[in-house]
């Protein structure tokens, strides 16, 4: 007996057997990848230093093929020393200025495939310590935003970032900067900027200098949409298609005042 939920079709292309498929109309969708992020900071001395190791495990049920995980801290008056890496196995690590007072520690996985239920580097993950570079007290492992909720156990940590190799948010929530009074962030729940697919709609209420353009996750400028005079009123731009990626920011500018930022989901 032939299977019918199987089409069989002759050398033309005419099907020989009753076939049974269910259509809802819909297109199929391929399944996301998806990942989350155990750490633990293993030093005694939270004041002094930091000791933070951290395991990216794969919890959905399609392979991750490169991956890059992020650690956000903030060093406002530059003493920071630079991280002191323990354990880098498959990675190139390196640690990037993101904007005001916010660095952050990057490990690029780029030729690692993270298979369903897998975690990277045998389950060691990456381990690494941050300090001042005079070793002193002023230091304190808790003004990370990448280390909220860690402590020595190895527990869920949504504050640290993880980008797929495209650069793409595939977990984590990435944290604001702090800038110097030559940049001011206005309250930024007071949506100006509306994005219906492709075309997002500004909000001014001023006449002034604007500047509408796309951030990645880690703040740095991807695409310029809009750099000039608008007058007050409602006014309309087209994003371009290959911009449109998830875990990006729109970014308005007013001078250096930032009016708002959306992240796109």
């Amino acid at each position: 007996m032939l299977a019918k939920g199987v089409a069989l079709l002759d050398e033309d292309g005419g099907l020989l057997n009753d076939w049974s498929c269910h259509d809802d109309g819909k297109t199929a969708e391929r399944p996301k990848p998806s990942v989350r992020v155990l750490a633990k900071d293993l030093s005694w001395e939270l004041n002094r230093r930091n000791e933070v190791q951290v395991v990216v495990e794969n919890d959905g049920t399609v392979a991750v093929d490169g991956f890059e995980v992020l650690y956000y801290y903030r060093d406002a008056q530059g003493d920071v020393a630079d991280p002191e890496y323990y354990d880098t196995t498959f990675a190139k690590a390196s640690h990037v200025a993101a904007g005001g007072d916010l660095y952050y520690i990057s490990f690029m996985y780029k030729n690692v495939v993270l298979n369903p239920g897998e975690r990277n580097a045998f389950g060691n993950g990456a381990k690494f310590a941050l300090h001042n570079s005079d070793w002193g007290d002023g230091f304190n492992a808790n003004d990370d935003p990448s280390h909220h909720g860690l402590g020595r156990d190895f527990a869920v940590a949504d504050s640290i970032v993880v980008l797929d190799r495209n650069g793409n948010l595939l977990y984590g929530g990435v944290p604001q900067p702090r800038f110097a009074d030559s940049v001011v962030v206005k309250n930024v729940s007071e949506s100006r900027v509306t994005r219906v697919g492709d075309v997002v709609y500004v909000e001014i209420d001023a006449e002034g200098y604007y500047t509408l353009e796309i951030e990645n996750a880690v703040g740095a400028p991807q695409a310029k949409l809009f750099e000039g005079k608008w007058g007050e009123g409602t006014h309309m731009v087209v994003i371009p298609a290959d911009k449109l990626k998830q875990g990006g920011y729109l970014v308005l500018r007013n001078g250096n005042v930032i009016l708002n930022w959306q992240i796109f989901k």
